[in-house]
């Protein structure tokens, strides 16, 4: 069951994001539009594969996967950054490695977000992040770049 304040936590979440798919969309450049839908498929895509590889980790249905990817993409663009930057000192201190623990963060509390994602524990959200970073990577050299990225050496 969740509580008042996990609600209240979740709903501003969804209603930031709504934000954000609102501004996004209301762009008058389509092709950067596509470019969001596809790779949050694309995300949703390797999210299926690596729960289906990994035990411990369990999505219920595509639909989940896409509002996981949803919830990875916010989490990713907007509180990650802010733990790097509050953890600096021990990021340098294990030279980078405390990074592979603020993935575990963002991957459990989106575990705690998502609705029919569940992760069962630390090493499941560790080899979840690695295995998904991984396929989405190999996905989108399978699929390319599109030709204004290749042209302008991004």
């Amino acid at each position: 069951m969740v509580s008042i304040i996990q609600q209240n936590v979740i709903d501003k979440l969804i209603n930031r994001a709504y934000w954000l798919l609102l501004i996004n969309f209301s762009s008058t450049n389509q092709l950067n539009n596509m470019r969001f839908i596809g790779k949050i498929l694309i995300t949703a895509a390797a999210a299926l594969i690596a729960a289906r590889l990994l035990p411990g980790v369990s999505i219920n249905s595509s639909w989940t996967a896409i509002i996981l990817a949803l919830v990875l993409a916010f989490l990713n663009g907007i509180v990650r950054p802010l733990l790097i930057l509050f953890t600096i000192p021990i990021t340098v201190l294990t030279l980078g490695l405390f990074l592979l623990i603020i993935n575990v963060v963002i991957v459990k509390w989106a575990a705690t977000i998502v609705t029919g994602f569940h992760v069962q524990n630390n090493w499941a959200a560790l080899w979840f992040s690695l295995l998904l970073s991984f396929i989405v990577y190999a996905m989108e050299k399978i699929i390319g770049k599109p030709a204004d990225e290749k042209n302008n050496g991004r």
